[in-house]
């Protein structure tokens, strides 16, 4: 009996060895977690931060067609769609240059360049938009007259891309090494809005005036076709059966009006088409087109000036631009007139010009 309870007693206290050092090795268990933990909790915050900044990349293309699609449902948008494409694309430019920076394979550079490729056609598209349409002749004329908050708008887009493209020159001259840090705000670099808008009216005041020249050019050129007879009378209706015999014609003959309808004397007429020049019809069609430039010119000093800053000098850069037109188109007509134009015909003109200059008066210039 006093054997068993000792056996019992040894046995005891062997398991409550082992549970000691059960216990032990739990501790040290438990220590060497309570260690790891703020392993994890440091590696965690940047994790998110990372996680969060690829998952912006991945989203500027949506986010780019977002802005397009809200301009396209109100252009009054404008402002807002632009500021917020210029952040969209120095955000995808500035991350190209990131991943390039970190060595990463050129095919992957090519992968993700031609995935936020998007942005900068939308920006493109925007770009075209803007100076493909809103501040291009003659539709910037026009914006004026129906829709001038929009075209303050246009001007205001100009501006704050002056004073991105400004930040960007800051930068790069203080620091060559930080311009792409502000690349994020200025988008690719500066894209000088406002040089591009004045070229732009420039090379559309030639657009406008270019059918013009043409016309002016071919003066005393063939324009309509008209029909004669035999004796050189002008042939003013005619009227044929179904073999295409004339079954009755209408001739002016010694000023006056001559209806033929005898079929024997129809026989015996000819009908020839000669080219002529019409000098009535195209001083209409030319004069024409000239009033509604003269128009168009008072339009801009009534109209689109009032909507830019004065320092943009709009009517003076457009008056500049059409007079030169102007000055072309009546100088090779002149040239064309003087060759067979009637003293009808060239007083027409003179009564145009005299018209401008009137315009011009009152537009306080004179030349």
């Amino acid at each position: 009996m006093v054997q068993t309870q000792v056996e019992a007693a040894r046995m005891g206290m062997e398991l409550l060895e082992r549970s000691q050092r059960h216990i032990a090795k739990l501790q040290g268990a438990l220590d060497r977690i309570d260690n790891l933990n703020p392993t994890p909790a440091s590696i965690h915050t940047p994790r998110c931060q990372v996680l969060s900044e690829i998952e912006d990349i991945v989203d500027l293309p949506y986010r780019a067609d977002r802005c397009w699609e809200m301009m396209e449902a109100d252009e009054g948008a404008l402002v807002p769609a632009f500021e917020a494409l210029s952040l969209l694309t120095g955000t995808a430019r500035n991350a190209k240059l990131a991943w390039q920076r970190n060595n990463k394979s050129a095919a992957e550079v090519s992968e993700l360049s031609a995935y936020l490729g998007r942005v900068d056609e939308v920006m493109g598209r925007f770009e075209e938009r803007l100076f493909g349409g809103l501040l291009a002749l003659p539709g910037l004329v026009e914006l004026a007259k129906e829709r001038p908050t929009l075209l303050v708008d246009c001007c205001r887009v100009v501006e704050l891309q002056e004073l991105l493209d400004a930040e960007y020159a800051r930068v790069t001259m203080a620091a060559p090494a930080a311009s792409t840090s502000a690349s994020a705000a200025s988008g690719l670099g500066q894209r000088r809005y406002r040089s591009r808008f004045f070229a732009g009216l420039t090379r559309g005041s030639q657009e406008r005036f270019a059918p013009l020249l043409e016309m002016a050019r071919a003066c005393n050129e063939p324009n309509v076709t008209r029909k004669i007879d035999a004796e050189g009378d002008l042939v003013v209706s005619e009227a044929r059966d179904y073999l295409g015999a004339l079954t009755r014609l209408v001739r002016v003959r010694e000023g006056r009006e001559e209806e033929v309808v005898d079929p024997e004397e129809l026989r015996a007429i000819e009908v020839f088409e000669e080219e002529v020049f019409d000098e009535a019809a195209y001083l209409d069609e030319l004069l024409s087109y000239l009033y509604d430039m003269t128009d168009e010119l008072a339009a801009v000093y009534d109209y689109a000036a009032p909507c830019f800053p004065p320092s943009y000098d709009i009517f003076n850069r457009m008056f500049q631009a059409y007079h030169v037109q102007f000055a072309t188109v009546v100088d090779e007509l002149g040239h064309r007139a003087a060759e067979g134009l009637s003293t009808k015909g060239a007083l027409r003109v003179m009564d145009w010009v005299q018209k401008y200059m009137d315009t011009l008066r009152h537009l306080g210039r004179r030349i």
